[in-house]
């Protein structure tokens, strides 16, 4: 729901003009604290990706994804 399509959506509901800018204060908030995921998940993956056992482990069939998608 907090990803980019639902964060559109909850944008298009009709309501009052008081609860529309409470909803996009929190809405900001969200995709605030979404870029900060996004640079720490970045960050993690970086630093993983110079350690030899994760390297290891990424090479397993399966795990590639799990490790590079979280």
């Amino acid at each position: 729901m907090f990803e980019v399509s639902g964060l559109k959506w909850l944008r298009t509901l009709e309501m009052k003009e008081l609860d529309l800018l409470i909803l996009e204060n929190h809405l900001s908030h969200i995709e605030a604290i979404n870029l900060q995921i996004g640079k720490a998940d970045g960050a993690i993956k970086e630093k993983a990706c110079e350690d030899e056992d994760i390297c290891l482990l990424t090479s397993l069939p399966g795990l590639m994804c799990v490790l590079l998608c979280f």
